[in-house]
């Protein structure tokens, strides 16, 4: 890189050291400059336009990655979502068929058509099926969460 140097320098002047901080008895001053213009650097600009040129690629592939693995976070958050929602649906339906089978259940219990352990049993199908649809719930918050995140959002 061509160089421009400026300097210059204003002070007193005396044949005897005692007499410097009195003024009056003399002025010097300079004034030089230079200018430096390499003629050969040995191909270090040229390596440091490479280098920057490099370091800037690799910048814009970190980012792309970056955004790549954003954009198949979101898609799978999303996807998850979509599962999520299909399964709680099918989770309710299973749950309001196990009351109604349990219902079913016991009124054949009090005409005597069945004994009391499937009673029993149509309660625990329908607990089961109550903790599946909790669960899935859970699963179905857990992956709204995911995708909030994946979408840029946090909480505080």
């Amino acid at each position: 890189m061509p160089t421009l140097l400026l300097n210059g320098f204003v002070g007193p002047q005396s044949a005897r050291i005692s007499e410097l901080p009195q003024v009056g008895n003399g002025l010097t001053y300079y004034v030089g400059g230079g200018f430096n213009i390499p003629l050969f650097d040995g191909g270090r600009l040229r390596g440091a336009e490479q280098l920057a040129r490099a370091q800037g690629r690799e910048v814009e592939a970190n980012y792309q990655g970056t955004a790549l693995t954003a954009f198949e976070e979101t898609e799978t958050a999303l996807a998850n979502v979509r599962a999520a929602e299909a399964q709680l649906t099918a989770q309710q339906r299973a749950l309001t068929a196990a009351r109604l089978a349990g219902a079913l259940t016991l009124e054949r219990y009090r005409r005597g058509l069945t004994d009391y352990f499937a009673v029993v049993d149509a309660d625990r199908q329908t607990l089961d099926a109550a903790r599946l649809l909790v669960q899935t719930q859970t699963t179905q918050l857990r992956a709204a969460v995911a995708l909030v995140r994946a979408l840029g959002g946090g909480w505080q």
